[in-house]
């Protein structure tokens, strides 16, 4: 798929998803000791499966996702029956929590489910893990390599909610205090065009084309809480 500008400029598409639906606890309602490692739920599997019909006609020249087993099985669904190759890059990897958890002054409304609203504060972390300040380094640095490679047009990326966030962030040219702001559902998509000066290869204008959009859903008639408040939900045992 080529695309081009009013003014001739180069525009690339980027597909970014978020991974599809997974649990974070076990059957037994205990959190489960890797949350790097959780698979997607068999609702998972089928949102994806759905959100792959939306793709048919589209060319990707190149497909990412952050390597994490919930991405990857993502990705491997949205692509199904195509003969691309999936590049794993775990700098595009969710926000490394802590385990300020243990501490006295933990509380799960505070420190998991409203956590991002807070990221604009100085050394403002996950949990007492990754500080947001170094989470955004680490996600643009791996976003602006993949845009230095000159070789796609159509790049599809499957990530993590609050790595969707920053990108979402860059885009509109926003700061950590916009973070918090953006809500990313299970298997969401959102589009994103690149304007690339011809001559320079720089990036000269970035567009938002949808965001948050989701096959099962799509206007959120049914969906209410955000991501990180189902997240504190299951962890205080309410399904």
């Amino acid at each position: 798929m080529t695309l081009e500008a009013l003014d001739e400029a180069r525009r690339r598409r980027i597909y970014l998803f978020r991974h599809a639906e997974t649990s974070y606890v076990d059957r037994e309602g205990n959190a489960v000791p890797d949350s790097r490692a959780v698979p997607l739920t068999t609702r998972g599997c089928e949102q994806a499966v759905q959100a792959s019909l939306w793709l048919a006609d589209v060319p990707f020249d190149r497909v990412v996702c952050s390597g994490l087993l919930r991405t990857r099985e993502t990705v491997e669904r949205l692509i199904v029956g195509r003969q691309l190759a999936i590049e794993e890059k775990p700098a595009l990897e969710e926000i490394r929590p802590g385990h300020a958890v243990l501490e006295s002054d933990f509380d799960m409304l505070r420190d998991v489910a409203y956590a991002g609203t807070r990221a604009a504060v100085p050394d403002a972390s996950l949990l007492g893990g990754e500080r947001y300040v170094a989470f955004r380094e680490r996600v643009i640095g791996a976003l602006e390599e993949l845009v230095r490679d000159s070789e796609w047009n159509t790049l599809l990326i499957v990530c993590h909610g609050g790595t969707n966030a920053m990108i979402l962030c860059w885009v509109l040219g926003a700061g950590l205090e916009t973070f918090g702001r953006i809500e990313q559902d299970p298997c969401c998509v959102n589009v994103i065009d690149l304007d690339i000066d011809p001559d320079t290869g720089a990036i000269v204008r970035k567009f938002l084309r949808a965001a948050n959009v989701t096959s099962y859903d799509p206007v959120k008639a049914a969906t209410g809480l955000t991501a990180w408040e189902t997240i504190a939900k299951s962890l205080l045992g309410g399904g």
